[in-house]
This record gives C-alpha cells, sequence and structure tokens, in this order.
C-alpha cells in the first residue's frame, strides 16, 4: 500500500518499476534475519494477570476484541472454536487475523515486501498481550494450517493452492495464530 502524505505518494507515480532502491526494498532478501522486526515479536509475552476481568457476554467481547484487531490494522479478524479442545488447560478458541498486503510475502523477500508479516505478528503480539492483561491464557502460534482456520471463520474460502483467497482483496494471513480460554463468541468451528 503506497504512503500518502497530501498530494504526494510513496512511492510517486512511476517510480516504483525502474527504481534500485524500491525493488531492493521490496524484494531483496535481507542479509541477517535480525534487521526485520517480526523477528523481535517472535517472544512468548509476558504473564497472565492474576485478577481477571469482568466480562460481557462472550458476543460482546468476541466484537470488542475484532474492533480492537481492526483498530490496529486487521482487514479481517475471526474466531474459531475448536473442537477437539477439552480439559482445565485447553485453549478452546483460535483468533485468526489477516493484514492488508499489497505484495506476496513468499515472494517480496526485502524488508518492504516483508511489512504484512510484520504486522500479521504485531497484531497478534499485542491481541495476546491484551487477552493476558485481562486475565485470561494466550499464546502465539504458527499452526500449519492458518489458511484452513481462517476459512473456518469465515474470512473467505481457500485457492487451489490452499492459501486464503478472501474477495476483492489482497492480504495476508499472520503466520502466528492467538489460542486462548477468553469466552468468545466463535464465527466457526475447526
Amino acid at each position: 500500500m503506497p504512503l500518502r502524505l497530501g498530494p504526494l505518494r510513496i512511492p510517486w507515480p512511476g517510480s516504483a518499476p525502474d527504481d534500485p532502491y524500491w525493488d531492493m526494498f521490496i524484494n531483496r532478501p535481507v542479509h541477517d534475519q535480525r534487521n526485520l522486526v517480526q523477528e523481535a515479536l517472535r517472544s512468548p509475552g509476558g504473564a497472565v494477570n492474576p485478577t481477571k476481568v469482568e466480562l460481557h457476554t462472550p458476543e460482546i467481547t468476541a466484537d470488542h476484541l475484532k474492533q480492537l484487531a481492526k483498530f490496529l490494522g486487521a482487514e479481517l479478524v475471526g474466531i474459531v472454536r475448536l473442537k477437539d479442545a477439552e480439559g482445565p488447560d485447553s485453549h478452546p478458541f483460535v483468533v485468526v487475523v489477516a493484514v492488508p498486503a499489497d505484495h506476496d510475502p513468499r515472494t517480496a523477500l526485502g524488508v518492504g515486501g516483508q511489512t504484512p508479516v510484520r504486522n500479521g505478528r504485531f497484531l497478534t503480539f499485542t491481541l495476546a498481550s491484551y487477552i493476558r492483561e485481562m486475565g485470561y491464557r494466550a499464546t502465539n502460534q504458527i499452526p500449519a494450517d492458518q489458511h484452513r482456520l481462517a476459512a473456518a471463520a469465515g474470512l473467505g474460502s481457500l485457492d487451489r493452492e490452499g492459501r486464503l483467497a478472501p474477495p476483492g482483496r489482497r492480504v495476508h494471513v499472520a503466520d502466528e495464530v492467538i489460542h486462548t480460554d477468553l469466552p468468545l463468541a466463535p464465527d466457526g468451528e475447526a
């Protein structure tokens, strides 16, 4: 997504295709992974607040969490209830987010091309931290099937490669999903 500063846009019209610096920013893989912010956001996060917040209904709580995610930059947010999550230590809900993506992070390996990955990790890190501050457990995990979970949450359908393809949008499904025991109204079940 181009940055808009009043009438100016970065990259300015006509500059991106032949600008070697812009091409490097978007497409060249980084030399050292520590130069990417998303590597710093891989930490497990803080402790769970021992005092639980008094909640409204699961529907209102889910709506508030989705509004927070959209405020932080999510294009799509969905909640899935896991069928096989049982027991006192289980995390029965999964929160999946998708962020806007002008470039596919699988092919645009530069710092700029990885912006959707960073934004997705920032979102999941912040949402999980918020849930822990409310007194509920939340962990960020990189599942093998985040696109299937996003489709189960009703965020779109899967294309022939098994990736989420929401109608009329270019998005990146965050690599990490949030597993939580916060009582939420699910959009689907997996």
